[in-house]
């Protein structure tokens, strides 16, 4: 009996086809790795489920399995830790959210001197400059909350229609004081640069992850792509950034090197940075951070 070499691609192809969906919809975890949510559909697996009715979904999960348990989407195994033990999670070492996250929120194509290392910088930086301090930006959150609220709504003698695009500039304005300083966090086009700069760059990570169900990486890939020839829908903001924050970080330097002991930090991420021996403390340099 002959077969025509023509056929030869298509059982090969019906063999490959067969083999992933065998694979896919058999994923096995070990035996000490949270357990797997079955799934009705190979590939997509639950997919279709996270994306369309996410709260029931999980909640049916949790009651059926407890905290953790596994769920295939987009291709990938993903782990839901839940409320209870999350906080472990992060304290774990074996845990890198730096990595965890590069490649759903590729930052390192937008700001050239992002990597791995400022990562990890940035993370302490939040937790030590702002988690340990907030008591102390209470009030100047506070105020600037207040601010925006006089200024973008006003005391609404009249109905008004309040446009979903006044919360993030509202939210910008605390935002700005705690990272900037209360020197320039006044100037509306730095509060428009922290505004617009969210919505920016969701522009580009806000795709739904489609080609993962081929390879995690050939997403990551797609939405960067344009990055590469140049597009940058936040440089704008970046170059706002820049020009108003050096004159800043240049006087707070030099009134540091004049005054002394006598100089009085301002409380802000910025002064947090200058005083950080980790840091290089030239202004050019911190605005090339950005």
């Amino acid at each position: 009996m002959n077969f025509p070499l023509e056929t030869i691609p298509v059982f090969v192809g019906a063999f490959v086809t067969t083999y992933v969906i065998y694979w896919i919809k058999n994923l096995k975890t070990n035996k000490n790795e949270p357990p797997m949510v079955p799934y009705k559909f190979p590939i997509i697996g639950h997919t279709l489920d996270y994306l369309f009715n996410a709260e029931n979904f999980l909640a049916e999960c949790r009651q059926k399995y407890g905290d953790p348990f596994n769920i295939y989407v987009f291709g990938q195994v993903n782990t839901i830790a839940g409320n209870e033990i999350i906080h472990e999670v992060f304290r774990n070492d074996v845990f890198n959210r730096a990595s965890a996250t590069r490649d759903a929120f590729p930052l390192h194509q937008v700001i050239k001197s992002h990597n791995p290392e400022t990562t990890v910088q940035i993370i302490k930086t939040v937790r030590e400059g702002i988690s340990a301090k907030l008591p102390l930006y209470t009030g100047r959150m506070q105020k600037q909350l207040v601010i925006s609220i006089n200024k973008e709504i006003g005391d609404c003698s009249n109905p008004k229609l309040i446009a979903n695009s006044i919360f993030k500039v509202m939210i910008a304005r605390p935002v700005a004081d705690i990272l900037v300083g209360q020197e320039i966090s006044k100037n509306e086009d730095v509060i428009k640069a922290f505004a617009d700069f969210t919505e920016d760059f969701g522009s580009i990570v806000g795709l739904p992850p489609i080609l993962s169900f081929i390879h995690p990486k050939l997403h990551s890939e797609f939405i960067t792509l344009p990055l590469r020839f140049g597009w940058n829908p936040i440089r704008k903001h970046m170059v706002t950034l820049k020009k108003n924050l050096k004159p800043v970080l240049e006087k707070r330097l030099k009134d540091k090197e004049i005054l002394g002991d006598k100089y009085e930090p301002p409380l802000d991420i910025i002064e947090y940075i200058l005083n950080n021996p980790k840091y290089e403390t030239k202004s050019y340099y911190l605005c090339s951070l950005w």
